[in-house]
């Protein structure tokens, strides 16, 4: 289905394409970005565009060879991308506190990576005082409370920047909890009702 539409004098096109085959199958779409990523890649390479690197390069490097387009690969693998992959993106919520707060998630994510990694919470801790961040226990399990307030559960944090270094950890908030028993840590809830933060989460 397409649809012409002129905006500013200017035509342009919407098109919807049916997933679904004259046989009664669906296209398959688990490969989807991978799908993308290579067209994305050989359209910088057709039109003497920077190459770009994407969440996949390996993926797309073996996808070209596989249907022969030997010369392409190699121009990604010269471009550096092999064995390297870009930071997953922020989810759209995230991205909005991040420029409403100006508190970068991502660097406050690796902050408590590193404390992570010492085995010892109160060097978590300090770390995050530092920075003016603190911990607290929030209903499902530990959480940061950074400069403005705003409430991140520790297992995500951890896991969003071991998955940025190349090795996640898939941390659950019942590791986090084990991760902290012993400490007293302040009660979230508690804090809120003393009005000395907001009410504005990412669980």
């Amino acid at each position: 289905t397409e649809v012409v539409h002129v905006k500013h004098g200017r035509e342009h096109k919407h098109r919807v394409y049916s997933l679904l085959l004259p046989s009664g199958s669906c296209i398959r779409m688990d490969n989807d970005f991978i799908r993308r990523e290579k067209l994305n890649r050989l359209a910088e390479i057709r039109t003497g565009e920077p190459i770009l690197s994407g969440r996949h390069n390996d993926a797309v490097i073996k996808a070209l060879e596989a249907e022969g387009k030997k010369v392409e690969a190699q121009l990604l693998r010269d471009a550096g991308l092999e064995r390297t992959r870009t930071r997953g993106k922020l989810k759209p919520q995230e991205r909005a506190q991040q420029e409403r707060t100006h508190i970068d998630k991502a660097g406050l994510a690796f902050i408590v990576l590193k404390g992570w990694k010492s085995f010892v919470p109160t060097v978590l801790m300090e770390q995050l005082k530092t920075y003016g961040c603190f911990m607290a226990m929030g209903d499902k399990g530990p959480v940061v409370i950074d400069q403005t307030g705003n409430v991140h559960a520790l297992n995500r944090l951890v896991n969003m920047a071991s998955k940025a270094e190349g090795k996640p950890l898939k941390i659950t908030a019942k590791q986090a909890v084990n991760y902290v028993r012993g400490y007293d840590l302040p009660f979230y809830a508690d804090i809120q009702k003393k009005g000395k933060i907001n009410d504005r989460t990412v669980q």
